[in-house]
């Protein structure tokens, strides 16, 4: 993670980028815990099409866990758009093009 971002935030990896709206939310992400340990592999290192686009470390859902965490949340693919568990190396908010490429 670039150095502005890593100030901003601590060490993580994204499960999804909002969770949707309604009465229940609270219920929902308190549920997370009843399920247990989301267990995950770290894998190799990819781009959101290009490197000044962001820079992540792709999260592998090895047992399933945070499909279900989704599932509980409610969370739903846009149309089009494929999420993917991920760690953020580089974002394109902090992180400026010349370093997203070095990295």
């Amino acid at each position: 993670m670039g150095p502005d971002m890593a100030a901003r935030i601590g060490a993580h990896f994204t499960v999804c980028h909002a969770i949707p709206e309604g009465d229940d939310w609270r219920a929902r992400v308190e549920s997370l815990a009843a399920a247990g340990p989301l267990r995950v592999r770290i894998c190799g290192v990819h781009h959101w099409g290009s490197p000044a686009e962001g820079v992540y470390l792709e999260v592998d859902d090895v047992d399933g866990t945070v499909r279900d965490a989704r599932r509980r949340l409610a969370v739903e693919e846009s149309a089009g758009v494929v999420y993917a568990p991920h760690v953020t190396l580089t974002h394109p908010r902090t992180t400026s093009a010349d370093i997203a490429a070095a990295a």
